[in-house]
């Protein structure tokens, strides 16, 4: 892939990337204001959002974050759902 491609490739990621950090500090300060914050309330956002858990496969980027996405919208919608998922082994 040319150097010009790549670089277009990688702002069109960080910028996905951007989106789904903002919606985690959204949802963060959600929690706060209900007074549900704890200081690793940000790691559990993205760990309830992680549509793979566990998967030790190669993933597709776009195929993720869209998944990833479309768990932390909803969970900004209702954010309390991030604090009721269990843990599963």
């Amino acid at each position: 892939m040319p150097i010009e491609e790549a670089l277009k490739e990688r702002e069109r990621r960080s910028e996905r990337v951007r989106q789904a950090n903002s919606l985690i500090t959204e949802i963060a300060q959600k929690l706060k204001t209900m007074e549900k914050w704890h200081p690793f309330v940000y790691q559990q956002i993205l760990s309830f959002a992680n549509p793979y858990k566990r998967k030790r496969e190669p993933v597709e980027f776009d195929e993720m974050f869209d998944n990833l996405l479309a768990n932390l919208e909803r969970a900004n919608e209702n954010p309390e759902i991030v604090l009721k998922e269990e843990v599963k082994e």
